[in-house]
């Protein structure tokens, strides 16, 4: 079975060694438009750049995966977990047998890099996990 381990970029986590993983960039809303948070996004230049950026959604993070780990932002601070919950769905209707689990962190930054970090070793480890 594949699986996937999938993060916000809350978590500051942009690579993960040893698993299959995507990194979906939050999404910055100002008066002068919408940005999204990457590694390469320069907040000096914010406003001059990324204004027809269209990066990776949720649905297209999880493609390719028969088993996917989402870990996002919390919830009281962003639409994060509420869109990666939607794309679950439509990514379960899609893909007949697919498991998503997605994870409102209830945090941000540093905690979700650590949960992130702690189920790819439970993926090298060959955990099996249950619904």
């Amino acid at each position: 079975m594949k699986t996937k381990i999938v993060v916000d970029s809350s978590s500051n986590l942009y690579t993960l060694s040893g698993v299959d993983f995507a990194c979906v960039p939050l999404k910055i809303v100002t008066d002068d438009g919408e940005y999204l948070d990457t590694a390469e996004l320069d907040a000096v230049g914010m406003a001059q750049t990324l204004r027809s950026y269209k990066g990776k959604t949720w649905l297209a993070a999880y493609e390719g995966a028969e088993e996917v780990f989402v870990v996002t932002i919390t919830g009281t601070l962003s639409g994060s977990y509420n869109a990666a919950q939607l794309a679950a769905e439509e990514y379960r209707q899609e893909h007949e047998g697919a498991r998503v689990f997605v994870l409102d962190s209830l945090s941000a930054g540093p905690e979700c890099r650590l949960l992130a970090e702690r189920l790819a070793a439970l993926v090298q480890a060959g955990c099996a996990f249950d619904d």
